[in-house]
């Protein structure tokens, strides 16, 4: 069920790119994401969507109310962001960098 969601932003962010690459071939911001970085960061974002909608809408279920504490909140986030780190330096180490290296640019499509 998430992984429909997951594919969506992920292509989203990969047609985004394409279109600002053509809008602005010098982009710096754009094109120096890598496919792997666009998944990355989606998840991440979604993660984080995710966590917000369960606080709200179910405040009442094991996560909403693990997340209902100012102190729950903070953990969670550095939970996830040292996934997300360890992620990205495990993605980089296997060859799948989140970004290209200053001066690399990635072949045309």
């Amino acid at each position: 069920m998430i992984v429909v969601p997951c594919v969506a932003v992920v292509a989203l962010g990969l047609w985004f790119k394409r279109r600002a690459s053509r809008v602005s071939p010098e982009s710096t911001l754009v094109r120096k994401l890598t496919p792997t970085g666009i998944a990355l960061n989606s998840g991440f974002a979604l993660i984080l969507l995710g966590g917000a909608v369960v606080r709200l809408f179910e405040p009442q279920s094991e996560l909403g109310a693990l997340l209902a504490t100012p102190t729950h909140i903070f953990l969670a986030l550095l939970a996830l962001w040292m996934l997300f780190t360890a992620a990205s330096v495990v993605a980089s180490r296997l060859g799948h960098p989140l970004s290209q290296r200053q001066g690399q640019h990635e072949p045309e499509s």
